[in-house]
């Protein structure tokens, strides 16, 4: 069997109530976007879904459904906050192994209070840029709406491809600059207006939204993330927007 881990963990363990439990692994102190989605924990999703008029479960799912998951596999939820992903992934193989890794500890917490306890899935507070796993660990991974957030994206894609296997599916959702001018001109009130006022107003943190706003204005097109993956040790297989076209991608690498 191939190991999991590649580094001692270190820390305590936290427990939902009722819930799944969340480890810690040693890192660095939780940089500014940690801090951030702590604050934005608790109402998370419910902004998500309102923000994404209800599409953000759709487009996990789709993710999923890209991994070419077997009865058995270990998948890795990247950046995973409040564990809706590898939801998504247990839907598409419920004989799946999911360990879902985020900074983000009060983001994990608010996710696993609301999940049982289940052999088939565990959670961690760790880096991305720093995977605690050993190499070849893992048979798919995946991450939703974090790689525009990482402070060195190309070396958290690396760190991911480190821990798959050869062969191994490594799914991205993320938003990117759509193209076509009306899509662009629909894109910017979007970001500059639309995310900061409903996140403002359900999510209870108005700056905490501008920020992301201003995230996936500066972030790159669907071409850039193609480029990040293929730099980064995979073979694209999968590139597409997602409905209704733009500015929500998928884009899935193979390891080579």
């Amino acid at each position: 069997m191939r190991p999991l881990l590649g580094r001692a963990l270190e820390g305590g363990t936290s427990v939902g109530a009722g819930g799944l439990a969340v480890r810690s692994h040693s890192t660095r102190p939780a940089a500014t976007a940690e801090r951030l989605f702590d604050r934005l924990a608790v109402r998370y999703d419910l902004t998500n879904r309102a923000m994404s008029l209800g599409l953000d479960a759709r487009w996990r799912a789709a993710a999923a459904g890209e991994l070419a998951l077997e009865p058995g596999f270990r998948v890795l939820d990247i950046c995973a906050g409040t564990l809706e992903l590898s939801d998504a992934i247990l839907r598409a193989e419920p004989r799946a192994t999911v360990v879902a890794l985020d900074r983000a500890g009060h983001m994990l917490a608010a996710g696993a209070r609301k999940r049982p306890l289940d052999p088939g899935r565990s959670a961690l507070q760790g880096c991305a840029l720093a995977l605690p796993f050993a190499s070849g660990a893992f048979d798919a991974a995946a991450v939703a709406f974090g790689l525009r957030n990482l402070p060195d994206p190309l070396r958290g894609l690396s760190e991911a491809r480190r821990v798959l296997r050869r062969g191994a599916r490594l799914a991205v959702l993320e938003f990117v600059h759509p193209t076509g001018a009306v899509a662009q001109a629909a894109h910017v009130v979007s970001v500059r207006f639309f995310v900061p006022l409903v996140g403002g107003l359900l999510g209870g943190d108005p700056a905490a939204y501008r920020y992301l706003a201003r995230s996936i204005e500066a972030f790159r097109d669907l071409a850039g993330v193609e480029a990040l993956l293929e730099a980064a040790g995979f073979r694209v297989v999968v590139s597409r927007p997602l409905w209704p076209r733009g500015p929500a991608v998928l884009v899935v690498g193979e390891a080579v």
